[in-house]
């Protein structure tokens, strides 16, 4: 009794397919952030207001970006000098996490919190500023263009397999 060498070339085959479909699965995995859009706020201060936003949208273990910039203020002639500042504090069911004067533009990461996320911001100005309010889910998620392809070459190897096994049984001279 002897072989069938065919067997073996039909089990090459599939291996060969399988090796191929992990690669593609594995080698192109792309990560990136996801950049959506959670909380989206313009408003404007008085001289010495305050505005706080409870954003109760967001889910704990994910990476957010917090930004504050100011888009415009009104300015009062009578004053000789504009001064653009404003106190921007972030806190979480736990504790304030950051709390700072800033002068134009804030942004902040966040990805250690725990329940809802409160943003404080008062205006130290004489002016009334025009405040843009921004949150923006940065989670990085993970991007397979050829997970189908990977995951059809790994079906057409069972029937492919079960070819080569039955092709390898042993057959009488």
């Amino acid at each position: 009794m002897r072989p069938n060498v065919g067997g073996a070339i039909v089990l090459t085959i599939a291996a060969i397919l399988l090796i191929t479909a992990g690669y593609l699965y594995f080698a192109f995995t792309q990560t990136e952030p996801a950049y959506k859009e959670v909380f989206s706020r313009r408003f404007s201060m008085l001289p010495g207001g305050v505005a706080s936003h409870e954003i109760r949208e967001i889910m704990e273990g994910r990476t957010y970006e917090v930004t504050v910039s100011i888009e415009g203020y009104v300015v009062d002639i009578s004053e000789d000098r504009i001064t653009s500042k404003f106190y921007v504090a972030i806190s979480d069911a736990r504790a304030k996490l950051v709390e700072t004067k800033v002068h134009t533009f804030f942004a902040w990461t966040l990805y250690d919190f725990q329940g809802p996320i409160t943003i404080e911001i008062k205006n130290l100005t004489n002016q009334t500023l025009y405040l843009n309010l921004r949150m923006v889910d940065s989670t990085m998620i993970e991007r397979r263009p050829f997970e189908q392809v990977s995951q059809w070459m790994c079906l057409i190897s069972i029937p492919i397999i079960i070819l080569g096994i039955w092709m390898m049984r042993l057959k009488n001279n």
